[in-house]
Order: C-alpha cells, then structure tokens, then sequence
C-alpha cells in the first residue's frame, strides 16, 4: 500500500481541519455564522420563481462552503478565488431577483458573441451588489470592500496576491 504525496496533503488537511472543527476558534464560530445566513438567503432564492436566482445562490454557497473546506484544512491561499466566485454568483442572482428577463440573457451567454457580450455587460459585480446598496448598505459595504480585496490579495494571479506568501531574494541582495 503506497500513499502518495496527495495522500499525505489530504490527510494533513483533513487533521487541520479536525482541529479547528473541535476547537473554540472565533473565525470558525464566524465562518458557521455566515453559513446559517448565507443558507437562509438561498432559501429564499429557491422560493421565488426565477429558477436561476437560486442556481445562481447555491452556486455562492457551495463556493463558500469550498473556501472554508480550504481555509480549515490549512491552504487560505485557495480560498480567494473561491470566495470570488461566490461573491459574483450571489451578485448574479441578485441581478435575475431585480430584472425579470435578465436570466435569459445569463442562460444564453455561450451562444454567441453577440451573447457574450450582453451578458458581459449585463452581468458584473457592481451591477449586482449595487442592488443593495440603499437597503443594505452595511451588506454591500462589506461585499464591495471584500471583493476588490480578493482580487488585490490572490483571486487574480498578480504580485501582491502571491509574493507575501513567498520569501525571496534577487541576486546580489
């Protein structure tokens, strides 16, 4: 019986994560917190009649719930892009919640330039997280604020998102 090196990351990530989930850390009471809301909003998505809303809320829950799978096993690196992505489909879904209609042309972004570019268009963060902004402003000042945060810190591949993980000298230095 051989165990690989993806064997051995596993199961360290999966004993990290035993060790927070039995633990009283205060990020793992939030990280439940936010579960339970982000849970309950979903429902509310699946109880409308726009079928995408709630695809598109699900799709933000089981990216958080990604995120915190990685953030617990001890790799917070990978939880940017992840949060990112949930971050964008719950702001989707607020845009087909808003605009009847708008989900045909989410649903129809593949079939063609012409679609692509109207979906592009009508279909970005600001737009979606925008929708909150007079009736929850503190909800949107937290999402906004987060967001461009994932991106600078690792959700786009760019020096401040890597570079602090990593310590490094030139030549000479």
């Amino acid at each position: 019986d051989t165990k690989s090196e993806l064997d051995t990351y596993m199961a360290q990530a999966d004993d990290t994560a035993r060790i927070f989930l039995s633990g009283n850390y205060p990020l793992v009471s939030l990280m439940r917190r936010y579960e339970a809301f982000m849970r309950e909003r979903v429902h509310a998505c699946l109880d409308t009649e726009t079928t995408y809303s709630g695809i598109l809320a699900l799709n933000a829950l089981a990216g958080f719930l990604a995120s915190a799978r990685m953030a617990l096993s001890g790799h917070p690196v990978a939880c940017y892009s992840l949060l990112r992505t949930a971050l964008e489909s719950a702001a989707y879904a607020l845009i087909i919640l808003h605009n009847p209609g708008s989900d045909d042309i989410w649903r129809k972004r593949q079939d063609g330039p012409a679609e692509h570019k109207a979906c592009r268009k009508a279909f970005t963060f600001d737009i979606g997280i925008s929708l909150i902004k007079d009736t929850a402003p503190e909800i949107y000042d937290l999402c906004k604020g987060s967001y461009d945060s994932l991106i600078d810190y690792g959700a786009h591949p760019n020096v401040h998102g890597i570079m602090p993980h990593l310590s490094h000298k030139r030549k000479g230095e």
